[in-house]
């Protein structure tokens, strides 16, 4: 058993904040693999979520078009690595055929945040919900009164 926390095995802890894991080796399956180590397995048996309040976010909601994929999925990978250091980003992106939905979040007002800096070369072909210092309620607000014109 592992048991990651801020204490012990903090590269478990620091994704799963606090998670109780169990770790499983497994056996090789086939004699072609028993050249390879063995795999681990974890499993999650208590996660703890202690909530956050926060009134003010900054966030950011542009639509692109899907030939920028290469693009967009590259700042989105910054995006997330910058994730691993800075606890008050957070970003998403919903691939579809005809658009990339991109959203982007921080805990707190802000001119756009540095983790978002390889979005500003790219050109949105809408832009669902500009740049904007508000609250989780006026984020919800803005998302639910815009709608977007099929492509």
């Amino acid at each position: 058993m592992v048991n990651a926390n801020a204490k012990s095995n903090r590269t478990f802890s620091r994704r799963s904040r606090g998670a109780h894991l169990i770790s499983v080796r497994i056996p090789p399956l086939t004699a072609e693999s028993t050249q390879n180590s063995p795999g681990t397995l974890g499993i999650v048996t208590e996660f703890r979520i202690r909530p956050q309040p926060f009134q003010r976010i900054w966030y950011s909601l542009h639509i692109y078009d899907p030939a920028d994929y290469k693009a967009v999925l590259i700042a989105s990978i910054q995006a997330q690595n910058a994730m691993d250091t800075d606890p008050k980003i957070g970003h998403f992106v919903n691939v579809g055929p005809q658009s990339m939905f991109v959203g982007k979040f921080y805990a707190d007002w802000s001119s756009p945040p540095s983790a978002f800096d390889a979005f500003s070369h790219l050109t949105p072909f809408q832009t669902f919900v500009p740049p904007t210092n508000g609250t989780l309620k006026s984020s919800v607000a803005a998302i639910n009164t815009h709608t977007v014109d099929a492509r």
